[in-house]
């Protein structure tokens, strides 16, 4: 059984209690499945809150139309109300900075899409125009403001007013960032009051459970980045309007088409920023609707497919041509036979059972931005010749003959041709050819013998393919084939995945003891020995290596000696040794030293940085430290390559429970006085969960809440010295993300003596 992807909850509190007894009123652990902490959901997840069988009708009657594109006028779907409430402090910036972006990236004609733009301080004072226009219809709604559980606060949108509206067959997606319009576990809220209203109102809602905060609602919708009234795309994570348009080439990852999928992107746009109430978001951020729908910005374009209208009864696939990611469906007398998405190149493959009755299979596809599309294919014995592909495999494999396509590699096919007409299919020629940019045809033709109805015929190294030296691990690409004389009798198509190296860079150490003195410190002109750990993590293996220098802007290195270079093969590791030559940059000068590895098709970069005349601990190694770091074992602390003072990596406190503690120490010995620095970060409660700085375990200072990234000094004295960093819960409260983090550590110049 395929694993779930959606989780809808049907029924009140009443029915179907809260996920937790305590805390926040949420679902959310009803969708999360990992626990230990973990708050990210694993399905998407909503609820449709109902007491009873009519509240259920009312609603299933708004989704079925809606799914169904039965709108009396569905020209609602091309307009749009966006509103940043009253507040006298954030309103202006936070607000109105929501409002634009929205308005200023999406919801503009240049989308489709005629938006009503309602800014502070106008908001004030335009509670009727709002009520007429969601009366009006509208296929989007956007509130960012205060709130209660009845409703918007200022301007006011309550549930009162919702008995007056006339919007029937004109329901729109509502997304609140406002406090407690979605708090469900009362008699009724706002949010209840919309979905359950017969022939108004609206069709989904998103939208918190308690108290939201400025700085969070405006990550949520716009990203993390700079809060302002004119937000730049360029200038913030992405956010929930990002990943719902996904116009500036987000990866498919990111993208948020479905109301789960919108709910989880808001949310994770709060997860991407700085904000101490991840959890909190992630708990009272909730949808009332169904998770699955995917609902229109703008009037859609008729959707589109193309297939073969006849099918033998012994056919075992259906292939169809539609739009990129598009969902099809497949289904004989009401029982569905196979569903699957499309592709990037919009070919999807159903599969058919082979043994079919003659009659009518019916075809559904719905896809983002498109009309649904229903069509149908009759199921018997076609009048003339019908050619299936009942089998294929590679051969004459240039590479490596392991039945895959590999980057650089051209390869032919074997086929299994069946003929399921009831006609002969006369002597003719295939053509092969491909949308894929990874695919070169280096043979397109391939001649076939006449075929009798009913036979089968196997056919050897049929064309010839070739996919680029620089395809990527895990393309997917697609090969169509043709009859010459039969261009209108539906094609065959082939899908294949290619398989490329994929280089990682695993950490670069450095060590002076055999070439330099062997006090552990960078001097000027003194010569590293440099170990690179290189790991293909690809399905295939890599060409020839090889390691050199960038000068990115002030290097700390003026040579650089080059060792043979490596190869590797799929999932392996390996050592890349060469030495560099320390410069003169003057003592206590931080500089980067850049480094590439690969050859002309595919090469990963790395870097570290080295402090001259001083120890330096920037966790390039990723996981011991360049110095002996003595790591809590019941709690270690990690490398971080997402939050950090300066790359390649940080070290984050391990995860402790209630009462523990998360230790990380490294002891040394000075002849003299010196100082020792670092860097620091942390997120946690205030004044009870803290990060703790000891010095021969006497506390030198303490740090807790949200403290953003400082640096510390503090005198070393002569002598042997152990220094830790702890992380210390209490046995209560969780705020932020309960952690804090070190980097960029500079010891005592004569801190270590490497032996």
């Amino acid at each position: 059984m395929a694993t779930p992807s959606f989780l809808l909850i049907v029924g009140d509190v009443g029915h179907i209690l809260l996920s937790q007894a305590s805390g926040q009123v949420t679902d959310l652990y009803y969708a999360e499945y990992d626990r230990e902490g973990d708050f990210i959901p694993d399905v998407f997840y909503g609820r449709i809150s109902v007491e009873n069988g009519e509240q259920l009708q009312a609603i299933a009657g708004k989704i079925l139309e809606y799914e169904q594109y039965l709108f009396p006028d569905p020209s609602f779907l091309g307009e749009a109300l966006l509103v940043a409430g009253a507040d006298g402090s954030f309103a202006a910036r936070h607000g109105n900075g929501q409002v634009n972006y929205a308005a200023n990236n999406y919801f503009n004609p240049a989308r489709g899409i005629l938006s009503r733009n309602i800014l502070y301080p106008a908001s004030d004072t335009a509670r009727q125009e709002i009520i007429d226009l969601v009366s009006r219809g509208a296929g989007f709604v956007n509130y960012t403001g205060h709130g209660l559980y009845d409703g918007w606060l200022d301007p006011s949108f309550r549930q009162k007013d919702i008995a007056g509206l006339g919007n029937r067959g004109k329901y729109p997606l509502m997304v609140v960032n406002g406090c407690q319009t979605n708090v469900f576990s009362i008699a009724e809220c706002f949010a209840e009051s919309l979905l359950r209203a017969p022939g108004r109102g609206a069709l989904a809602y998103i939208g918190c459970t308690s108290d939201s905060y400025w700085d969070e609602d405006f990550y949520w919708s716009v990203g993390a980045g700079p809060i302002v009234s004119e937000p730049v795309y360029t200038e913030s994570s992405p956010g929930f309007f990002d990943r719902i348009f996904h116009l500036n080439g987000e990866e498919i990852g990111i993208w948020a088409p479905s109301l789960g999928e919108m709910l989880f992107g808001g949310n994770m746009a709060v997860q991407q920023s700085t904000s101490p109430r991840k959890k909190f978001y992630w708990e009272i951020y909730q949808l009332a609707g169904d998770p699955s729908l995917i609902p229109w910005f703008g009037v859609p374009s008729p959707g589109n497919a193309e297939f073969s209208f006849t099918v033998p009864q012994g056919a075992r696939s259906l292939n169809i041509r539609t739009a990129p990611y598009n969902y099809a469906a497949v289904s004989a007398g009401g029982n569905l036979l196979d569903a699957r998405h499309a592709g990037p190149d919009g070919l999807v493959t159903l599969g058919l059972p082979g043994d079919l009755l003659p009659g009518v299979l019916d075809v559904v596809i719905t896809g983002q931005g498109s009309m649904p599309f229903t069509g149908e294919v009759r199921v018997g014995t076609p009048p003339g010749d019908y050619l299936e592909l009942a089998g294929h495999s590679l051969s004459d494999e240039s590479l490596e003959p392991d039945g895959l396509i590999s980057a650089g590699e051209s390869v032919s096919f074997d086929l299994v041709l069946v003929n399921l007409g009831a006609g002969a299919m006369p002597a003719d020629t295939l053509v092969i050819s491909s949308p894929s940019a990874g695919i070169a045809i280096e043979d397109p033709l391939f001649p076939l013998a006449g075929l009798p109805a009913g036979d089968t015929l196997e056919v050897s190294g049929a064309f010839r393919i070739r996919a680029a030296d620089t395809a990527g691990d895990g393309t997917l690409v697609m090969i169509g084939l043709v009859r010459r004389g039969a261009r209108d009798a539906g094609g065959i198509y082939i899908r294949e995945r290619l398989i490329a190296p994929v280089l990682e860079s695993k950490g670069i150490r450095w060590d002076d003891r055999q070439r330099g003195d062997g006090d552990g410190i960078p001097d000027p002109s003194e010569w590293l020995d440099c170990t690179w750990l290189l790991k293909n993590s690809g399905h295939f293996r890599t060409g020839l290596i090889d390691v050199g220098d960038l000068p990115y802007g002030l290097s700390p290195f003026d040579s650089l000696v080059d060792q043979p270079g490596l190869r590797l093969g799929p999932g392996e590791e390996k050592e890349s040794l060469f030495r560099a030559r320390v410069g003169q940059p003057g003592v206590g000068t931080i500089a980067w030293g850049y480094f590439t590895a690969g050859n002309c098709y595919r090469q990963v970069i790395d870097s570290f940085q080295l402090a001259t005349g001083l120890h330096f601990e920037d966790f390039g190694t990723r996981g011991t430290g360049r110095f002996p770091l003595e790591n809590d074992p019941a709690a270690p602390w990690s490398p971080d390559p997402v939050t950090l003072f300066s790359p390649p990596y940080s070290f984050r406190s391990g995860q402790v429970r209630a009462g523990e503690t998360s230790r990380l120490s490294v002891g040394f010995q000075t002849e003299g006085a010196g100082v020792l620095s670092f860097a620091y970060r942390v997120s946690s409660e205030p004044g009870y969960d803290c990060l703790v700085f000891l010095v021969d375990s006497i506390q030198v200072d303490i740090w807790s809440g949200e403290q953003p990234w400082n640096t510390f000094t503090t005198p070393i004295g002569p002598g042997s010295h152990t220094v830790t960093w702890l992380y210390r819960k209490d046995h209560s409260v969780s705020l932020g993300e309960d952690a804090a983090w070190i980097d960029d550590i500079v010891f005592p110049a004569d801190a270590f003596r490497q032996s």
